[in-house]
This record gives C-alpha cells, structure tokens and sequence, in this order.
C-alpha cells in the first residue's frame, strides 16, 4: 500500500509508512524503521524537550540542555555544543567557578552579624563548620602567592539597610553568588586602631587586624625598648633606637608606600626640638629620617590573590622628660573583601576595609594602618553607596608638651592616597590608601563614593 516494495505478508510492519520496512535504515524518527521490533536506543526523550539524543540532545535527563538552547551560567552545556557557560559566566577572581552553585539557600542579613572566616560561622544565620551549613556553602580555600580565603557560596546575597555584617577571623573574605546581591546596609572589615598611650600603663598594644589585615606594632611603655615593626608585607618601621618621642612609621599597601614617622630630639633646656624632619608619604615608602620609616608597596593590582593591610609600627616613648608616658600603638590594616556575583550587584550601603589610626601618645604616636581591599565582580555593577579602603591616621604624639597633641601623618585617602608623613614633632606616619578594584561583564553604574577614587592609582573599573 505505501510503495516501497515490501508486502505485510512479508514483514512490513507499517504499510503507510514507505520509510518502513524490514531492513529499512533507522530514521531519528522514533519509529521502528527496519521493522525489529523496537525504534532505535537512542531515538528517545526522555526530557521532553522535544529533542531526541539521536538528534543531538546531549542531556536526555535535563530539558534545559539540547542544540541551539539559550546558554545560561549554570556549569552545564546548555547548547549542546560541547562547551559549558560559553562566556555567559562572570570570571571569578580567586576561587573555582564552581563555588557559584556550593550554596544552595540565600544568604538574608537584617541585623547586626559577624562573619567568621575562620570557622564559618554567621551569627544567628550559619553554624560553623564547612560545606554546606544551613544552606549556606563555606570553606577555606588556598591562594597562590597569598593567604588562605574564607569563601562562601549562596544563592543570593540581601544586606538590608538594617544589617551590618562584621567580618572577623583572619583569612580575607570572599562572598560568591549564584542570584543577584544587594547591599543596602554595611560590610566592615576595618583595621583596629592603635591604644593610645596616655598614662603610665603599657605595653600600648597595636590594633588587631582581620580578613587578611595585619596587626599594627606594639608602642613602648616607659623604656626605648618594646616598640615594634608594623605587621605585614608592606607594615611600617619603628623610630632609631634611642630616639626621643620617635614614632612609627605608616604602613604600605598595593600601590603606595606609608608614611614616614617623625622624629624628635628635645632640645638641653627640655623644650620640644624640630630637627628632624618626618617623611612624606611616597610611591617608594616615606623616610622617616630619624623617626620611623613607611612601608614598601606590595601586592597586585588585579587583588589576585586578594590581600589586606599591612599595620603601622608603635611609637617610642620619652623617657627621659616623661618616665610615665608611653608610645602608641600602630593601627591594623584593613581587611580584603571580595563579592562575586553571577547577576546584578546592587550598593546602596557601605563596604569599609580602611585601616586604623595609630595611637595617640604622650611620647611618638603609632603608624596608622593602610587601607585594605575590595574587590567587586558581577555581570551588572551599580554603586550608589560607599566604598572606602583608606589609610588610618598616624597617632598624635608629644602630648606631654602640647597638650592639644601634635599632627600624626594624613591617612591615604581619594584625594591623597600616599599615607602621609608625620607632621611635626612626633607624629606617626600615615596609612597608605588600599585598592578598590570593580569588575563588570555587561554593565557598570557608579554614582557613589569611592575611596581612594579612580583619579588615583589605586582604583580602578574593569570589563571582563
């Protein structure tokens, strides 16, 4: 009946079929062409998405995969073309591309939260421990040329306007997203400042860091001896041994040296001498002459690996004119906090990684901290809040000659991001700026604040 030569009688199992025979050739029809008995293993779909693998499903048990589909970023080979996410992903800085899909519920902050990199511990949100806690992915994962990185993973990122996520433990911070993020509240990873040095206790301790800040030097208390170097790479320098009031340098960060200390030498009447000069703040690091030195620059401009501060050193203390006085404490740098985001990342509220001030002292105020980092990364960025990654000030010194206190160096901020050096007469040396680095697929919209801004060399706003 349907003319392809072949009777019922003689096998046809479909006479209304000419395609259909015995011997036939299997068709990706789903149709028994060669009259077997069965269509062809692979003439199914079992999706129902309304291709068969033998007409190039490669995903039979997933609809959202077949040729020519759409390509999402979801780690699977939407169109069949034997590449997975092909250039619809946002190029994650640091991590895996595959800690986007770890998390498995959205991660809400609407109060006030720590964030432990550590342990991976959210207060009131995730209980420690890795892996998958409550919805939320954590681990730490190790940098290359860098410390470790507390990482983790939700499906949607909301900081309500009411939240503050306060991050502590000392591995820099890595938020990554599968769905939007909107940060309409606070992020802060800021360096601790110094303790000031006011009376007679002591040691005058530096300012603690977190997320990858360093510690700041401890100040003396009522000797030369017990001030210390800033922590970190880029971490300040203490005065020469042996100097009255001396104070400590600023720390560095990833594109400006801190600012030098000031040093002081009081004069054989007992009045405050001015001989020496304090450093500026400088690309190289500030010389401090006779106080303490500024760091040197470190790190990358990428924020790969992702890095924070490094601390300012402590302060000598006058032992001479005030036994009971001694230096400051250097401020922490800030932190590293990094956001990744496969959609739109929204900021209305603030992320601070600044450093801290150094300490106010009766002796040589501490070095201030440098700023941090923050690193942005999205298909769609828009900034209408703040971002600020700024050096901390150097710590006021020679209080017991000026009651009022003399000028510690200028933190790095948008406008100066070289910490600056100490003033006069014992002074820290300022903090130098951090780095502000915004990462974008499709889109970018800044109209709000960035500290150090990208007039600076240490800001800037990149297309994937």
């Amino acid at each position: 009946v349907d003319g392809d030569a072949v009777m019922v009688c003689e096998g046809d199992c479909d006479d209304a079929d000419v395609e259909t025979w015995p011997g036939a050739i299997e068709l990706c029809d789903g149709l028994d062409n060669d009259c077997d008995g069965a269509a062809g293993a692979d003439e199914v779909d079992a999706d129902g998405d309304g291709v068969m693998v033998c007409g190039g499903d490669c995903d039979d048990a997933d609809a959202a995969n077949f040729p020519a589909n759409a390509e999402t970023c979801d780690g699977a080979d939407n169109d069949c073309d034997g590449v997975a996410d092909n250039d619809v992903c946002i190029d994650i800085s640091n991590v895996p591309l595959d800690t986007l899909w770890e998390g498995t519920d959205p991660l809400l902050v609407d109060s006030a939260v720590t964030i432990d990199t550590e342990t991976g511990e959210i207060t009131g949100i995730r209980g420690a421990g890795t892996g998958l806690v409550d919805g939320i992915w954590f681990d730490v994962l190790t940098q290359a040329n860098g410390p470790d990185l507390g990482v983790f993973s939700a499906v949607g990122i909301d900081v309500t306007a009411a939240g503050v996520l306060e991050v502590v433990g000392d591995n820099p911070l890595a938020l990554v997203s599968s769905a939007d993020a909107a940060i309409d509240g606070e992020i802060a990873a800021v360096g601790e400042d110094g303790t000031d040095a006011l009376a007679a206790s002591g040691p005058n301790a530096g300012g603690v860091g977190v997320a990858g800040g360093a510690a700041g030097g401890d100040g003396s208390s009522n000797a030369y001896a017990g001030d210390t170097d800033g922590l970190g790479t880029g971490g300040g320098f203490i005065a020469s041994e042996g100097i009255h009031y001396g104070n400590g340098g600023g720390g560095a960060a990833f594109c400006y040296g801190g600012g030098g200390g000031m040093g002081d030498r009081p004069s054989v009447a007992g009045s405050p001498g001015t001989e020496l000069a304090g450093g500026a703040g400088g690309y190289n690091g500030g010389d401090g002459g006779m106080g303490g030195d500024g760091g040197d620059p470190y790190g990358a401009a990428s924020l790969s690996p992702l890095e924070g501060g490094s601390g300012g050193a402590g302060g000598v203390s006058d032992t001479d004119n005030n036994p009971s006085g001694g230096g400051g404490g250097g401020g922490a740098g800030g932190g590293g906090v990094q956001i990744s985001v496969q959609g739109a990342l929204a900021i209305s509220g603030t992320i601070d990684t600044s450093g801290g001030l150094g300490g106010d002292a009766w002796g040589g105020g501490g070095g201030g901290g440098s700023g941090g980092a923050i690193l942005l990364e999205a298909v769609d960025v828009d900034l209408t809040g703040d971002l600020a990654a700024e050096g901390g000030r150097g710590g006021h010194g020679n209080l017991s000659w000026t009651p009022t206190g003399t000028t510690g160096g200028y933190g790095g901020a948008d406008t100066s991001p070289e910490g600056g050096g100490g003033q006069t007469e014992s002074g820290g040396g300022g903090g130098a700026a951090g780095w502000v680095l915004l990462r974008y697929l499709e889109s970018i919209g800044v109209t709000g604040t960035v500290s150090p801004d990208e007039s600076t060399a240490c800001a800037a706003m990149e297309a994937m």
